[in-house]
Formats: C-alpha cells, sequence, structure tokens
C-alpha cells in the first residue's frame, strides 16, 4: 500500500511538471488607435504573444462583438523583440479591411480578440467613420467606394489638421459624384493623412438664400464687397470657406468648417460677438431697406448649422 501511495504522489507531481504553466498574452492593438477617425480601405494592425511560446490566433472584433474573421498572425516585428526581451521573432497581425462598407451612423468601434490554448483577450477601440460623399439626411446616398476625388478648390492649415474645399468625388459603385468639404489629420499609427470628416449635405443653399435676400445688396455683393467680402452667388464658398479674414484681428477663419465659435463671420452675425472688428452684420442700421432684412435669430441658426455640419459646398 505504501507503494502504491508513493507511486500515486510521484505521478502526480510528474503530471503537474509536465503541464505548461497559463500564458500570459502580450499584446497591442495599434490601427486604429483609440478614438481614432477611420476612412477608406486600412489595415486592422497590431502586434500579440503568449510568454512561454503558446500559439494565439487573432480575430476581429466589430462594435464590441465578435466575428468569424480571422486576421492573419504572426509576422516578423524586430522591434517588438527589442522592446519586449524574451518575445518571439513573429508577433505581427494585420487585416486590411474597407470601411466603405460600413455605415457611419452605425460603426462605433473596432477591436481585437486574442486567444492562446489557456486564455483570451479583447481590445475595442472607440471610432469615428467618415465617407466622403456622404449625406447624414440620407444614408441610401453613403459612397461606399470612392473612383475619384480631385481637389478643386483650396487648401488650408488650421493648426493640425488640413482642410480641402471643395473636393469633387466620384463612387465607383452607384456612380454619379458629389461635392465635399474635407479636414485631414496626419496620423502616425498609418503614416498618412487620414480623412477624419467629410460634408456632403445641401445645407448650403438654404445659406445663400439667406445672402441673397438680405447681405448682398448694396453691402456684399460683386460691386460693393463690403469689408472686401463678396457673398453674391457663385462667389460665397470660395470667399468664405478656409479663407481668413483680414479685418480679423485673431486672423480666424470666416468659415471653419464644424468649428462654429472658431468662424469668424459667425462672431459677426451674433450679439456681443468674440473680439471682432467694426459692428455686428446684419443688424441695424447696417439692413438694406426696413428690419425684416436684418438677420433673424433663425437665419443666424441655418448659418451656424450650415458651418457645424462641416460647411458642404453648393452641389450645383
Amino acid at each position: 500500500m505504501k507503494k502504491k501511495a508513493c507511486l500515486g504522489a510521484l505521478c502526480s507531481v510528474l503530471l503537474l511538471a509536465a503541464a505548461p504553466a497559463l500564458a500570459q498574452i502580450v499584446y497591442t492593438l495599434e490601427n486604429p488607435s483609440v478614438e481614432q477617425s477611420i476612412s477608406g480601405i486600412s489595415v486592422i494592425s497590431g502586434w500579440a504573444y503568449a510568454v512561454g511560446g503558446v500559439p494565439v490566433t487573432v480575430t476581429l472584433r466589430i462594435n464590441n462583438q465578435d466575428t468569424d474573421v480571422t486576421i492573419p498572425c504572426c509576422g516578423p516585428r524586430t522591434d517588438v523583440q527589442t522592446q519586449n526581451p524574451g518575445a518571439p521573432p513573429n508577433t505581427g497581425f494585420g487585416l486590411l479591411l474597407n470601411y466603405g462598407n460600413f455605415d457611419p451612423a452605425t460603426l462605433t468601434s473596432i477591436g481585437v480578440k486574442i486567444s492562446s490554448p489557456f486564455e483570451s483577450v479583447v481590445i475595442d477601440h472607440q471610432v469615428t467613420l467618415a465617407k466622403p460623399g456622404a449625406r447624414a439626411s440620407d444614408p441610401s446616398t453613403y459612397f461606399a467606394f470612392l473612383e475619384q476625388l480631385s481637389p478643386t478648390g483650396r487648401a488650408a492649415i488650421d493648426a493640425q489638421e488640413l482642410i480641402i474645399a471643395p473636393v469633387t468625388v466620384a463612387d465607383n459603385n452607384a456612380g454619379g459624384t458629389r461635392k465635399s468639404t474635407l479636414r485631414l489629420l496626419w496620423t502616425s499609427n498609418t503614416q498618412s493623412f487620414s480623412i477624419i470628416q467629410a460634408a456632403s449635405g445641401t445645407s448650403f443653399d438654404g445659406v445663400q438664400t439667406i445672402f441673397n435676400n438680405k447681405c448682398t445688396a448694396a453691402c456684399h455683393d460683386t460691386a460693393t464687397k463690403a469689408g472686401g467680402l463678396d457673398l453674391s452667388p457663385k462667389k460665397t464658398f470660395a470667399k468664405t470657406v478656409a479663407v481668413r479674414s483680414d479685418d480679423d484681428p485673431q486672423q480666424r477663419f470666416l468659415v471653419n468648417p464644424s468649428k462654429v465659435v472658431e468662424s469668424y463671420l459667425y462672431q459677426k452675425i451674433i450679439a456681443n460677438g468674440d473680439q471682432i472688428a467694426g459692428a455686428r452684420m446684419g443688424q441695424p442700421p447696417f439692413c438694406p431697406g426696413d428690419a425684416s432684412t436684418c438677420l433673424s435669430d433663425e437665419d443666424i441658426q441655418t448659418i451656424s448649422g450650415w458651418i457645424e455640419e462641416g460647411a458642404p459646398p453648393p452641389q450645383q
């Protein structure tokens, strides 16, 4: 009996020694980064390994949910070995994904699930999808794949961002073109400029109507150009969007797409505008005709709404 007991104890020790320790997964999801704006075709990438050389698998997660899409893993990453002593040579994973196939209104996060035989971890990064050609008021018009993107206007720098207004985009799937105002940001994880906002709606039509009825006559038409500002049809967009005001002490853009408060034109038409030169625009005694030609609260809301949307260009 003693021999059997000793033999049983020895077997237990041997079994424990033979069983591998639970593997600790070391990982990083590099692209997309946390709260990154995404667009176009991009790589979901990072690196992962399990301590002790246990193999890992990586799968895609969308909107905090697992999918059955496997992300190829694992390729050489000498930088990971350098920064993590003991890491294996092959740790990199990557998958090319066309974000044009997603709806900006419903895509909220991109992530991965990394699994070994002993454990799994999940990483989800919140994202914002920007799609040139999209009209927020009509999701059915989203452009899935851009065949062409042609800048037809100007480029301007706003802090770390680049504004291009307007651009003409062509849809590869449904056909047709649309004009957009774009904001781009250099992202280090992709080593490229990424579109972080694209405005292609029709709200400019209402803004131009207001300018036609209340601003151009005797003030901001092609002939008069009070303050050097021409708000006549075919001129307004080119003269205001991503154009710095010569009269503004702070040299702000007249219209800074998506940034209402930072737009000098907005400051000029609201009560108690911030550090404006001269008088408030569109208010007595500077309205042509009677008081009905002055800017109303509704007019100001229409103009600010256009700017907040991203100052989409006229579509005609």
